[in-house]
C-alpha cells in the first residue's frame, strides 16, 4: 500500500474518487509478512491505510465548484453475521488473530465487511472534506472470490443463475460514484442502489471509535 501511494503521487497530484474493493474470501489462517492475519489485512486494514494516505491528495487544491471527493467502501450484507461486533470484542487479537485456533474463514470475511462499513460511517464524521459511502453490490456474484476452496467454487456455481452478473453488481458502485444526488451526502449504506439500514453495531459510535483507534494502533506498531 505504501509503495503504491508513493508511485501514485509521482503520477498525479489530484484524485476525485477512491473505490475500495479488494478482497479475499475463504482462506485459512495465514500471517502476512507484516505479522497480520491475511484476510484482515487485505480486506480491511489495507483499505483503511490507503484511504488515510490518499485523502490529503483528494482534498489538496480542490476546486470548490466541483463535487466533493468520494471514498466508496465495498462492504456486504454478510456484515450482519460477524462474530466480533461488540465494542468489547474489538481488540488487536480479535481483529488480527495470530493463532489459527478458533479461526473460521467465513467469519473472518464477514468481520472485515463489518469493519469496512464501520470505517466508512466513522470517516463520514471525522473527515468533513470527503464524502464517504459504503455499498453492497449483491450476493454471491460470479467472480474469482471463491477460488480458495472447491466447496465455495461449487456453491457459487450452483447459485450463479440466480445471482447478479458482474455488470449488474457494478451498478451499485457506479450509482454511488456517479449519482449527483449523492454529491452532498455521505455516511450512507447503499444496498442494490437503495439506501439500507446497517446492523446495530455500525450505528454504535463507541464501537466505531474503538475500531478506528485500534486500527491506527496496529498500523503504528
Amino acid at each position: 500500500v505504501r509503495l503504491f501511494v508513493d508511485r501514485f503521487v509521482n503520477l498525479t497530484s489530484s484524485l476525485d474518487l477512491l473505490i475500495l474493493n479488494a478482497a479475499i474470501f475463504g482462506k485459512e489462517h495465514n500471517l502476512t509478512i507484516d505479522g497480520l492475519e491475511e484476510t484482515f489485512q487485505v480486506n480491511y486494514l489495507s483499505h483503511f491505510y490507503l484511504a488515510h494516505l490518499l485523502r490529503p491528495i483528494m482534498v489538496k487544491n480542490r476546486d470548490r465548484l466541483k463535487p466533493i471527493p468520494k471514498i466508496i467502501v465495498v462492504s456486504a450484507e454478510s456484515h450482519r453475521f460477524s462474530n466480533c461486533s461488540r465494542h468489547e470484542d474489538i481488540t488487536p487479537s480479535c481483529l488480527s488473530p495470530t493463532s489459527s485456533k478458533g479461526f473460521t474463514p467465513i467469519y473472518a470475511y464477514n468481520n472485515t465487511k463489518l469493519w469496512s462499513l464501520m470505517f466508512a460511517m466513522e470517516a463520514d464524521i471525522k473527515w468533513n472534506d470527503v464524502c464517504c459511502l459504503a455499498v453492497h453490490p449483491g450476493n454471491m456474484i460470479s467472480t474469482n472470490l471463491s477460488r480458495n476452496w472447491w466447496v465455495y467454487r461449487l456453491l457459487f456455481a450452483i447459485v450463479r443463475p440466480f445471482a447478479k452478473s458482474l455488470q449488474q453488481a457494478a451498478g451499485t458502485i457506479i450509482f454511488a460514484a456517479a449519482a449527483t444526488e449523492l454529491d452532498r451526502t455521505s455516511g450512507l449504506y447503499i444496498n442494490n442502489c437503495f439506501l439500507c439500514k446497517p446492523s446495530t453495531v455500525v450505528e454504535d459510535r463507541k464501537a466505531r471509535k474503538v475500531l478506528w483507534d485500534t486500527s491506527v494502533e496496529i498500523l503504528i506498531d
